[in-house]
């Protein structure tokens, strides 16, 4: 009896032993998974960087440029881009940042490295995009993948979101494409473990707006005498012309540079010059001619080479002949060698290049030259003519001209 009761107590207790050590394993059994687990050992992105290409808020079509270094050595079959702004971690809810819109119905992926080809997923919605790789190559760990998200066109980028402040952008790898496709926020290995992620700041903010003005400016001068040092107005001086001793035998004529008229302007609608004959006050009839200034000098009427007024040529463009009365100007150029434009255009009356004159005894304002845009110190050179008949009477002819440049802003 003793001996069998021994053998009894002996029996319970290797059952004992058993059940403790099928417990034990069952035990480790069950912490297995969990060290093994994939969202445990998934790697860290390293690297990691979203250049945008505007941070001005609610800017439509902005390109995203994205780029990573990989952490695990892993073949790589889809890529999830998810933009939140809550947080740049996974596995939390996601709030979509107001405004953001991946475009995702027409979105490029351009410039792709690492993995070229890449392709948006239907699964794609506003604020995340979800890509695909047909090719799934194996990328080494630290080896880098790059993409622009959008190429700037129309529909084609990322619609920055509405708020300032920053925003995030989570980054996960998958080595199966469906994996990718069943991706959800909360849950990122909801349909099989990912391989690698990361999360990315970024923040739209103010734009900042720069003033400046720059003043209207008209730079206009009349004269004899161009000294050509500064190449502007301050060079120019001089008031009086002496268009000699007219003789019937011959056309008298000035210098071709015998009056100067410079201009410069930055009114972007151009500018005009022209001049116009200031009326004696003394005696009647061509009041605006090359006549003699004194009182009781009563111009006939018409043209009339007996009184002591010289016949003007008017507004339209002639040669003169000797032993005709006749008195003119013209520009025989215009010299655009003192500034950095050549935008003056001369009227057709005052192109000295067709070999006539013309004059404006009215007082009215004729023009000589115009530009459509701005006008850097370009010069007119001003020629002078007259003629004279046998009867023409003697004395001291003269006219005073005032000379206007009108600029359009």
């Amino acid at each position: 009896m003793p001996h069998f009761a021994l053998r009894a107590r002996f029996s319970d207790r290797v059952r004992k032993l058993g059940l403790l050590t099928q417990a034990a394993v069952l035990s480790v059994a069950g912490v297995a998974p969990i060290i093994a687990s994939p969202s445990v050992s998934a790697g860290q992105l390293t690297d990691r960087r979203i250049a945008i290409g505007s941070s001005e808020v609610s800017q439509a079509d902005v390109v995203y440029d994205v780029s990573f270094d990989v952490a695990t050595t892993d073949n790589v079959a889809g890529l999830v881009i998810e933009f939140c702004s809550n947080s740049p971690v996974v596995n939390l809810a996601c709030t979509a940042p107001a405004g953001l819109d991946t475009n995702e119905a027409g979105i490029t992926i351009a410039n792709q490295s690492g993995v070229t080809d890449f392709v948006v997923d239907a699964a794609t919605d506003a604020n995340t995009l979800i890509l695909t790789s047909v090719a799934a190559p194996s990328i080494s760990a630290g080896n880098t993948i790059a993409l622009d998200l959008g190429d700037g066109t129309a529909n084609d980028g990322i619609d920055n979101p509405s708020g300032l402040g920053s925003f995030y952008a989570r980054i996960v790898t998958y080595d199966v494409a469906a994996e990718a496709q069943g991706y959800t926020s909360a849950n990122i290995d909801a349909v099989g473990a990912h391989v690698d992620n990361g999360g990315i700041a970024m923040s739209t903010a103010n734009q900042l707006t720069v003033s400046a003005r720059v003043q209207e400016i008209l730079q206009f001068c009349v004269g004899t005498t161009d000294a050509a040092s500064a190449d502007d107005c301050t060079d120019i001086s001089g008031t009086n012309i002496d268009l000699g001793v007219l003789d019937s035998t011959t056309i008298t004529t000035t210098a071709t540079n015998a009056g100067l008229a410079m201009v410069r302007t930055n009114a972007v609608n151009g500018v005009t010059v022209g001049y116009f004959a200031e009326q004696s006050t003394l005696g009647t009839n061509h009041l605006g001619s090359l006549r003699v200034q004194s009182a009781g000098n009563n111009c006939n009427v018409g043209s009339v080479e007996t009184d002591q007024c010289i016949n003007s040529q008017g507004t339209t463009q002639a040669t003169f002949t000797a032993g005709v009365e006749n008195f003119g100007m013209t520009a025989n150029a215009v010299d655009t060698s003192n500034g950095s434009t050549t935008n003056l255009t001369r009227d057709a009356e005052y192109d000295g290049n067709a070999g006539g004159y013309a004059w404006d005894e009215t007082g009215t304002l004729d023009t000589i030259a115009t530009s459509s845009t701005v006008v850097d110190d370009e010069m007119l050179p001003l020629q002078f003519a007259g003629a004279v008949d046998i009867t023409t009477p003697t004395g001291q002819y003269s006219v005073t001209a005032t000379f206007i440049a009108t600029a359009t802003f």
